[in-house]
């Protein structure tokens, strides 16, 4: 079964067992893409910070 998120509501998705092991890689993946794209985020949110402080401290 995978539960997910559409649209602000939750639904499940019956899987066939020929599907679980290619859907929970795909799972990993995207939580994995999802986690470096958070990352690179916060690294450029901290790089915009610190550009702001080094302005302001002229």
């Amino acid at each position: 079964m995978l539960s997910y998120s559409q649209d602000g509501r939750n639904r499940t998705l019956m899987l066939a067992a020929d599907q679980v092991e290619a859907v929970t890689a795909a799972v990993a993946r995207y939580r994995s893409a999802q986690a470096k794209l958070e990352r690179e985020a916060n690294a450029g949110l901290a790089s915009l910070v610190a550009r702001a402080a080094a302005r302001r401290s002229r």
